[in-house]
């Protein structure tokens, strides 16, 4: 502790040498205990800062922890004291013979962590980045094959409608039946009337003039009589 005193109207001041954090690592973690727990644990043997415990997907149990101390001589101390120990307490506890496995981190700062961790989330992104581009590429891909398929599918169908229609003649609808009963009535009577003007097209054609007929009688009169 470093202390300086100043007489008459200065001001006194004390400066404290400030304690530096130390940092313990602990790569297991006891599968029934929470943060709040965890931090009841160690908060028996020193004053706690930080705490991280780290799920591999987000949720579960804890597979790894970083707890800081606010003095590095607390940290070690935890740590000779409990490594390679199991976590104790009534022997109802579920994890009363878990053994701890912490190892302290000389010259590591938060800050670290924070670096390690803001790695690891642009690592993930990224990874998720691709394994989305991948996957919307293989929707893609079968949207597209699907959509060959069913135009193939539509396309042998309407050959297959009209082949049908080829060999089997569908059932007129009562509307169609009409007009087509009209129809064939129209053209009967079209047939009928150029049947009726082309008869008498060839009558015309086959009758003989009035002065020819007379000629024809005079000169059928007269032969013989000389």
């Amino acid at each position: 502790m470093e202390i300086q005193t100043i007489s008459g109207n200065e001001v006194c001041t004390t400066g404290v040498k400030r304690r530096k954090p130390g940092i313990l690592y602990l790569s297991t973690v006891p599968p029934r205990m929470n943060i709040p727990a965890l931090r009841d644990y160690f908060g028996k043997f020193g004053q706690i800062g930080r705490v991280y415990f780290q799920a591999p997907n987000g949720k579960g149990k804890f597979s790894e922890g970083w707890i800081e101390y606010k003095s590095k001589r607390k940290a070690k101390y935890v740590q000779e004291l409990l490594n390679n120990e199991p976590v104790g307490g009534k022997k109802r506890n579920p994890n009363h013979d878990f053994l701890w496995n912490i190892k302290y981190l000389p010259r590591f700062k938060w800050e670290h962590l924070n670096q390690r961790l803001e790695y690891e989330r642009q690592v993930f992104k990224k990874r998720m980045g691709a394994e989305i581009s991948q996957v919307n590429k293989e929707t893609d891909a079968y949207l597209k094959a699907h959509m060959n398929k069913r135009n193939q599918k539509e396309v042998s169908n309407e050959e297959n409608e009209e082949n049908f229609k080829k060999y089997f003649k569908q059932k007129l609808t009562e509307e169609e039946f009409q007009n087509r009963k009209k129809l064939t009535k129209k053209q009967k009577d079209e047939k009928f009337k150029k049947s009726i003007e082309k008869k008498k097209k060839k009558k015309q054609e086959f009758k003989p003039d009035k002065n020819e007929e007379e000629d024809f009688l005079a000169s059928s009169i007269f032969v013989g009589k000389d």
